[in-house]
């Protein structure tokens, strides 16, 4: 009975150890109610190396047909510039990703218009950054 009883105490110093290791993506999300004089509704600063998801853009007034506005994506880093640039209907649009980045990448996210006079209002803008795991630290589950 007591060699049972020390072995149920012992048990868990027996036990096979876990490492868990995980990164959670990073969420970026924005609202303008009215496009600021500059154009951009969404900035941020890349916090690791990894890679952007797909950018989803909700415009709740906006122009179509031939008049659409454009949304112009910037990724700025010190070897310069990459630009891209897409027309949207109002509602939900889905820009694919993924995009490769790097720590200190700054994105930028800016509305065009076609005539000064159209109306663009209501501007939502999502995406995630999915960071690459290069170095972690290592906790152990179960020591004591």
């Amino acid at each position: 009975m007591l060699q049972r009883g020390k072995r149920i105490f012992r048990s868990p110093k027996h036990r096979a150890r876990y490492v868990a290791v995980a990164v959670p993506p990073v969420p970026v999300s924005s609202y303008v109610d009215e496009i600021p004089p500059d154009g951009v509704v969404c900035r941020f600063q890349v916090p690791r190396d990894g890679q952007i998801g797909p950018l989803l853009l909700h415009a709740e007034v906006a122009p179509s047909g031939a008049n659409r506005a454009s949304m112009k994506v910037e990724l700025i880093r010190s070897s310069g510039t990459v630009t891209r640039e897409f027309q949207f209907n109002p509602g939900d649009n889905e820009i694919a990703g993924p995009v490769a980045v790097i720590k200190g990448d700054r994105v930028a996210v800016s509305i065009v218009k076609q005539s000064p006079t159209d109306v663009v209002t209501g501007i939502w803008v999502t995406l995630t950054v999915y960071p690459t795991l290069t170095h972690a630290d290592v906790k152990k589950f179960g020591e004591t």
